[in-house]
């Protein structure tokens, strides 16, 4: 539990990516579940070469835009809790196992596992400065999770105050720029005053809530795709085992679709809608999904890539969780079944694709003016049953 529920009524969920910044604001409601007052998305403008600083310009500008249309007759809106999620490469994050062992049994503290987990937290930022190119004070730690503690091999829900003589902890971490996370709280302050405020990575809130739905003992595999980057979670034995990207996501596909016709970026955005709508003429649908089998195999190469590192020391779970913006386009769902793929799963057989509509979600949901069959709303859904879980 994170904040006390007693007098909060509103949730602000922002969902930020590289293809968009999604927004839900929703009431806490006893018998519907999440009642969602108002939802947006702006999507970020779509670049020839996107680079990490232009890409932060245009999610203030998209904030900036949602938070405007979020005023109600010239008056501010004043949520009660505002959970900002954060999709790769906003952040990097890293799973790491830590083991103490000693001859003799001991007994667990808080201190103790404060240290352990601050030692693994120094050594994480220090090897992160180089990826980032940042001093050490320059990184920003979002979150870390103990997702599985072991007491002489076996689990435990809580170590504190047992005797062990091993002491395992699954940790996980994820970190960002220092300067990206205290503009945005900046920004948050200035729309809506002060108020409770939780980031947190998509790789850790997924997880959480998909394990409530999916067996998290078993295991499986999330893919994030977003506008530039694919993230591929490994989730076995009920923690997040792995994590991989790879820079291919629905703007590549969007760039291969605009070159190959001859069209604009935004006209060949416009087009992959209408051809996941089934809105396109046979002619124009037979070049666009010429196209799409091309680009969709490139995205396969090094999804396939991803999946083999993964695999490398046993079987890979048999379910594959498709989410995130690009999620819903046939090409990926086909590809990312592919037979190929058999050698890596449990059963040996092609993954098992499980995709979510926000209509797979109403028993935790009134919707209000969100459409039920849009696959690009069931992530900033996702997140917001995450953000009630800090406020339970």
């Amino acid at each position: 539990m994170f904040f006390s529920s007693k007098h909060l009524k509103e949730i602000l969920v922002l969902d930020i990516g590289t293809a968009s910044v999604n927004a839900i604001l929703a009431r806490r409601a006893a018998e519907t579940g999440l009642e969602v007052i108002t939802s947006s998305r702006l999507g970020l403008k779509l670049l020839e070469n996107p680079d990490f600083k232009s890409m932060w310009r245009y999610v203030k500008e998209a904030l900036a835009g949602i938070f405007s249309a979020l005023r109600k007759d010239g008056e501010r809106v004043r949520p009660d809790f505002i959970f900002v999620v954060f999709s790769s490469p906003w952040y990097l994050s890293q799973t790491r196992i830590i083991r103490l062992e000693r001859p003799q049994a001991f007994t667990v503290n808080s201190k103790l596992l404060e240290e352990m987990i601050s030692d693994e937290l120094r050594l994480f930022i220090q090897k992160s400065q180089e990826k980032f190119q940042l001093s050490y004070e320059g990184i920003y730690i979002l979150e870390h999770d103990v997702m599985k503690a072991t007491l002489n091999g076996y689990p435990v829900r809580q170590a504190v105050g047992k005797k062990a003589r091993e002491l395992e902890l699954c940790l996980f971490m994820s970190l960002s720029r220092r300067e990206l996370m205290e503009e945005l709280q900046s920004i948050l302050e200035h729309w809506f005053g002060r108020c409770p405020v939780k980031i947190s990575s998509s790789s850790l809130e997924l997880f959480r809530i998909l394990s409530e739905r999916l067996d998290a003992e078993e295991g499986f595999l999330l893919a994030d795709v977003g506008g530039e980057i694919t993230e591929i979670s490994l989730v076995h034995g009920r923690i997040i085992e792995e994590v991989l990207t790879f820079a291919r996501g629905g703007h590549f596909i969007v760039r291969n679709l605009a070159s190959n016709l001859g069209i604009g970026m935004e006209e060949a955005f416009a087009l992959l809608r209408s051809k996941t709508r089934g809105e396109l003429k046979d002619s124009l649908d037979k070049k666009v999904a010429a196209v799409l089998e091309a680009v969709g195999k490139e995205w396969f190469r090094l999804f396939a890539q991803a999946v083999s590192e993964l695999g490398r020391t046993r079987p890979l779970p048999q379910n594959l969780v498709l989410v995130g913006g690009a999620a819903g386009l046939e090409v990926l769902k086909k590809f990312s079944g592919s037979e190929e793929l058999s050698k890596f799963t449990i059963l040996g057989r092609p993954f098992s694709i499980i995709t979510l509509l926000p209509e797979n979600l109403e028993s935790s949901f009134k919707f209000g003016n969100i459409d039920r069959k849009d696959p690009q709303m069931t992530l900033p859904l996702l997140l917001s049953l995450a953000a009630e879980k800090y406020v339970q």
